[in-house]
């Protein structure tokens, strides 16, 4: 005979009380069980895929890297101009046949930055197998006469021992001190960007001057240039200009045009105003015909 609502609370009364009670020492031993599935077990399945991704990146690493699709099988040079890039790979201590990513790209830079001639060296790597270096030379502008004579750059910097066919055609500083070169190098710099800026200055003006051979500095009596002289085949004409002598150029203009108007060749030009202030001295030179050895004062414009 089926229960009916009456009989239904007391048979489900009657299967509660068939269960057995847990003792406290299962109750807790449960407790620890659910707390390690919940907490430990994630963290322990974590750590081995962790360590699984490691295993499997280190051996295939040791595969890539042994690869031959990743050796280096070309070397490129780029940016050279007074060095062999035979010269460059020297320096650079690579070598084909390396893998390519064994290559410490930093310690090549390094290696480039001691030839004399490289500035500034950068290297690339090209996968699979190309290394790119792109080399920035010094550029040359001025040979400065020291203990022996050297090259500096368009910065100031005196880079390497001029050897007679480095390059040739740059203007020669003299008049500095090799020992104060030494103890004073930013003042040194100093005193050669200002011989690169005269030259620069009177590159620029074309005229009766026609290109600058020598820049001499004297700590008390400035600047002066041994300079050819349009229109003539005469020797180079030595220029005082005193300690501002770019603002004493237009002024040596004028005095030389003025000289070549009246067909007379100049020996020596003063218009550093040394001597007689507001006036120019000129020493006429006497290799020619007719001419006499002699000095004009003339007045300043």
């Amino acid at each position: 005979m089926p229960a009916n609502k009456k009989t239904a609370p007391a048979f489900v009364r009657k299967r509660k009380g068939n269960r057995r009670m847990q003792t406290k020492e299962e109750a807790a031993k449960n407790s620890k069980l659910t707390a390690f599935r919940k907490t430990w077990l994630p963290i322990i399945i974590s750590g081995v895929s962790v360590s699984a991704a490691i295993l499997i990146a280190f051996y295939g690493w040791s595969a890539l890297r042994e690869s031959e699709q990743l050796r280096v099988k070309s070397l490129q040079v780029i940016g050279n101009a007074s060095i062999s890039t035979e010269e460059i790979t020297s320096y650079a201590g690579l070598a084909l046949g390396q893998s390519i990513f064994e290559i410490d790209l930093d310690a090549v830079s390094r290696n480039l930055k001691r030839h004399p001639w490289i500035d500034k060296a950068y290297v690339r790597r090209r996968l699979p197998d190309v290394i790119r270096i792109h080399v920035g030379e010094h550029q040359p502008r001025l040979l400065v006469a020291l203990e022996h004579v050297y090259l500096a750059d368009e910065e100031g910097n005196v880079f390497k021992r001029w050897q007679g066919e480095d390059v040739k055609g740059l203007p020669v500083i003299t008049g500095l001190n090799a020992e104060e070169a030494k103890d004073f190098p930013e003042t040194t710099r100093e005193h050669l960007l200002m011989a690169i800026s005269l030259a620069d200055t009177i590159s620029a003006e074309p005229g009766v001057l026609t290109g600058v051979d020598e820049i001499a500095y004297d700590k008390d009596l400035g600047w002066s240039i041994l300079s050819g002289v349009a229109g003539t085949r005469g020797r180079p004409v030595r220029m005082h200009l005193g300690l501002d002598p770019e603002s004493q150029l237009h002024l040596l203009h004028a005095v030389l045009s003025r000289l070549q108007e009246i067909n007379r060749l100049p020996e020596v030009v003063w218009v550093d105003q040394s001597k007689h202030l507001n006036k120019i001295h000129v020493r006429l030179n006497s290799t020619y015909k007719f001419w006499n050895k002699q000095t004009i004062l003339a007045k300043a414009r």
